[in-house]
Formats: structure tokens, C-alpha cells, sequence
């Protein structure tokens, strides 16, 4: 059975009641989450705050989900609904480098499927408004990536991983690396300085009145002799990254930056994402299912059912079950059609999808028509469910045969007649 959202137990009304305000959260020393996060990253343990802002990170996380969907507010995009004081620590800068521009919010962490949602008793589908189940906000996302990109920035999955710094959550890689960056990473040498050791700044407000003050720089020049400043940016080494020891500086040194933000990104992702509610009220899954006994797989909106195959349409067991050899075929799987309660079948070996199960008799007794070539175009081919037997389906004028539409091989031709014999059956016929 596919990994699924479950109703919890509870009204919805206790949980408005029940939900704190995120500007109450007192972060703490000791805690399940940040438990977790040493479970997960050993190395952590070194750097013990570092651990605790990550697993306090989960906690506020949890609670600002739960806040957004208590307020139900539904006039502002994405990303915006949280709470004054949750938004007051977002550092927002802007990018000064080409690596920030780059930075994605590429991860491989497990978001349940949009297509395998129904929330408020409705589908979720792509291309289609829908009411967000997390932040609660109306939504039209087109693809799996723009999904999942949403429930990140729902999460605002990153922390600023410098000990002494304030700020708050971040929503983008994009605004998390600016903000190291500017705040903890670049420092400037004043370029208008004549000096031997010229003075070093590690703020830009703190160069930039250097540079009005004592230079009389004006605001045309400003960019101009803040970039002539800065200091070029020390290579992140094999161990940098605070949670591991897996990330290796590439042979590039100007991906340096990008890949290691990316590196301990994707760390911050999978934290982020135990924010996520194991339950939540309205919010239901559809089911991958699979019968043991008969190896039948199929969706459905329950959680537990009798297995078609295996059973009548009143839940009785039949006497006679199909026999699927298991498991798959190697590099085969199955999923469940976007949109609809039913699965299909995908070939990665031939990369096509098929809905016939490849373990069964009806996909063995296909396979050899395959080889008599492809079908017309709007044709079908299928297999007769109680006899076996092989029918086609004609979409272009609605009909179905049970003669094949193919042109037979050149072997199942009759071979033509003789000269003589052919002459001798025409004359017989006179």
C-alpha cells in the first residue's frame, strides 16, 4: 500500500481552539525534533546550537501550518500568509552574484502527489484552482514541480547556519544564500583606500558610510565602487557542510558556491518536510492497494477494501483466484493515472505505460500479437475477459472485430498459382 494522508481524529473546531500563535514559540534546548535532527545528522552533535535552530525550525514550522489554516485566508498569494512577526524576520536582499540566480529548489524528499489528494471532499487536480491544504490558500499549479515547490515555500525550509545570527525562516534558497552571504560571507576592502592594509568591513552598510563619509562617494558611484571592494569569496572545503561529511568541493571552483548551498539546501529540505502534518482534518489520500494472495494492484479512496479480483461486488471471496507471478518484471512499476481511481503499468526498459498488469495472462497473450507490428492508427487491442480471446477496437468508427486490422506476414499469404494450374481453373469454371 502506497504512503498516504490519513483523517485524523478530532473536529476541525478544536484545532482553531487548540492552535497556538506562532509569536508565542520560545525556542528550547531540548526537544523531540531536535533530537531527530541529531538521529539523522550525527555530525550535528559538534555544533550542538546548530541542532537546536534546525529542530526549533520543525517546531515553528508545525505551528505556523496550523496557524495559516486556522486564519483561512485566501486574499493574498502564496507564501505571504504568515503571521507580522514571522514575516519581520525574513531577510530579503538582493542578489549580487550569479550563484544566487542559479540556486533552485530542486529536492527529492517525499510530497504527497497532488493528484493522490482530495481535500474538503474534492480532488486535487493540476491545471485547476484548488484550496491549498496546507497554508489554505486558493492555488492553480500546472506540474508536480510547481506542487511541490509550493509546499517548500509553505515551509520556508531554511535557517540561516551562522551561530550568532537572529533571522528568521527562509522561503527560497535564494533568499537563505543572499542572506549568508551578505550578512556572514562577503567582506569588503575599501578600493578608494591608498593604504598597504586597506580597512575591511563585514557589513555592506558599514563600507558603504565608509565610503559616503570619508571618500564622498555619491549614489551614482555607489554600486560601482561597493563592487570594486568586495572581496573575493573563500572556496567552501570537503568539510564544510555542518550535517555531513558526503559533499566534495567540483573540480569547477566557480560552482563552488552553487553546489554546496544546494548540498546543505537539500539537508534543510528533508527537515522541513517532517513539519509536515502526518494527518490533517478534510485531508484525504487515494490508495495504491495490493492483495497479497493474488498480487492484483489498484486505487481507491478507501483506505482498506476487498480486492476485485479476488472477491464478488459484495465483498464475498470467490473460489477461484488469478494467479499474478510476483514481484514485477526488473525495471517495471506502478502508479496511479493522474486524475483517475485507476492504475497503470510503466516499462521503463521499453519507456511506455500500458494499463494491462505485465504479471498476467492477458498481457502474455498481447505479447504475442506485438510482434505482428503496430496497430492502425485509433485501434485498440484487447482480451476477452472470461475466454481470453483477442478482439480489436476500432475508435475511429466506434466498432470492434475480432479480425485483426494488421496486414498478415508475408508467410500467412497463399502463394500464387502455376501458370498451367491457373490456366486449368479457368477453363473449368467456363
Amino acid at each position: 500500500m502506497a504512503d498516504s494522508i490519513t483523517k485524523p481524529s478530532g473536529s476541525f473546531r478544536q484545532d482553531q481552539e487548540q492552535a497556538p500563535d506562532p509569536d508565542s514559540f520560545v525556542p528550547r534546548e531540548s526537544s523531540p525534533d531536535i533530537t531527530h535532527v541529531k538521529d539523522k545528522f550525527p555530525k550535528v552533535e559538534e555544533e550542538g546550537w546548530l541542532a537546536q535552530r534546525l529542530g526549533n525550525a520543525i517546531t515553528k514550522r508545525r505551528m505556523i501550518l496550523k496557524y495559516r489554516q486556522i486564519q483561512n485566508t485566501r486574499s493574498a498569494p502564496a507564501g505571504d500568509h504568515v503571521p507580522d512577526d514571522v514575516a519581520d524576520q525574513l531577510s530579503i536582499s538582493t542578489p549580487t552574484t550569479s550563484s544566487i540566480n542559479s540556486i533552485d529548489e530542486a529536492t527529492s524528499e517525499p510530497i504527497p502527489d497532488l493528484d493522490d489528494l482530495t481535500f474538503n471532499g474534492k480532488r486535487l487536480k493540476y491545471g485547476e484552482p484548488i484550496d491549498c491544504p496546507y497554508c489554505r490558500t486558493t492555488q492553480v499549479l500546472d506540474t508536480q514541480a510547481e506542487w511541490r515547490k509550493h509546499v517548500l515555500s509553505d515551509l520556508q525550509p531554511y535557517v540561516c547556519t551562522y551561530k550568532d545570527c537572529t533571522s528568521g525562516l527562509f522561503t527560497t534558497q535564494k533568499e537563505w544564500l543572499t542572506h549568508e552571504m551578505t550578512t556572514h560571507l562577503q567582506r569588503w576592502a575599501c578600493s578608494h583606500c591608498t593604504d598597504v592594509e586597506k580597512p575591511t568591513f563585514e557589513t555592506m552598510s558599514k563600507i558603504q558610510e565608509h565610503l559616503e563619509v570619508t571618500h564622498h562617494v555619491v549614489e551614482e558611484d555607489l554600486t560601482g565602487a561597493l563592487n570594486a571592494s568586495q572581496v573575493p569569496l573563500m572556496p567552501f572545503e570537503a568539510s564544510s557542510c555542518p550535517l555531513c561529511d558526503e559533499w566534495g568541493p567540483p573540480v569547477e571552483e566557480s560552482l563552488n558556491m552553487k553546489e554546496f548551498y544546494q548540498h546543505l539546501g537539500k539537508h534543510q529540505q528533508t527537515l522541513a518536510l517532517e513539519a509536515l502534518p502526518m494527518s490533517l482534518d478534510r485531508l484525504r489520500s487515494v490508495y495504491l492497494l495490493h492483495c497479497s494472495p493474488c498480487g492484483h494492484v489498484w486505487a481507491s479512496d478507501e483506505r482498506e477494501e476487498p480486492c476485485p479480483v479476488c472477491h464478488d461486488s459484495k465483498g464475498k471471496r470467490l473460489p477461484r483466484q488469478v494467479k499474478l507471478s510476483t514481484p514485477f518484471p526488473p525495471r517495471w512499476e506502478v502508479k496511479i493515472a493522474p486524475g483517475r481511481n485507476r492504475v497503470y503499468f510503466v516499462d521503463h526498459n521499453a519507456g511506455k505505460t500500458t494499463w494491462i498488469d505485465p504479471r498476467s495472462t492477458e498481457a502474455k497473450v498481447l505479447a504475442k500479437t506485438i510482434k505482428m507490428g503496430p496497430l492502425p492508427s485509433g485501434w485498440e487491442i484487447r482480451v476477452e475477459g472470461e475466454k481470453g480471446r483477442i478482439y480489436f477496437v476500432d475508435h475511429n468508427t466506434s466498432t470492434t472485430t475480432w479480425d485483426d486490422p494488421r496486414p498478415k506476414p508475408d508467410a500467412e499469404k497463399p502463394e500464387p498459382l502455376p501458370e498451367e494450374r491457373k490456366r486449368r481453373v479457368i477453363s473449368s469454371r467456363l
